[in-house]
């Protein structure tokens, strides 16, 4: 990337097994459900989380960082999920 060229970045974040991650998994598990997933599906899909690597939106940002980038912006956040903008 050129100096000083944006980057939009996102990505899932959340440590499995810790409480936050967990309580999340639940919400997402139940609104799927909730808007007509059925639930063999919907557990399925939260038990396939668990095997997604991710890793804390600190270490996200320490990555980032480390990779070169500054000026990291939050930009979006949604459940597990969390967007940045940093700059080359």
């Amino acid at each position: 990337m050129k100096p000083g060229a944006p980057l939009a970045i996102v990505d899932g974040v959340g440590v499995s097994g810790e409480p936050q991650t967990e309580l999340l998994r639940r919400i997402w598990k139940r609104h799927a459900i909730r808007n007509g997933a059925a639930e063999e599906v919907a557990q399925k899909n939260a038990d396939n989380l668990e095997k997604v690597a991710v890793v804390s939106a600190e270490r996200e940002e320490e990555l980032l960082t480390s990779a070169g980038f500054e000026r990291l912006t939050p930009i979006f956040r949604g459940l597990s999920i969390k967007g940045w903008l940093a700059f080359a």
